[in-house]
């Protein structure tokens, strides 16, 4: 896989967690905040940036992205960077 491609994953994902509406985004974003805080987790929806760093790291983006790509009901969105 292009190392750029690797990358910008966090970003893409990001992009697509935040295109969502509502209630989803709420969630998925709260689904984010919770696994990547745990008990540090205040309650508050977390920034794009803030998602983006936590994504970044980590296994958290694939489980991300295969939440949401399940979710969606396809392999072939914004998050599938391949």
């Amino acid at each position: 896989m292009d190392n750029q491609v690797f990358e910008d994953r966090p970003t893409l994902v990001t992009d697509n967690l935040f295109s969502l509406t509502n209630p989803w985004r709420d969630r998925f974003l709260t689904f984010v905040a919770q696994r990547a805080l745990g008990g540090e987790w205040d309650g508050q929806l977390p920034t794009k940036t803030e998602v983006t760093n936590w994504l970044g790291k980590g296994s958290l983006c694939q489980a991300v992205m295969l939440l949401l790509n399940t979710w969606q009901g396809n392999t072939n969105t914004a998050t599938d960077a391949r």
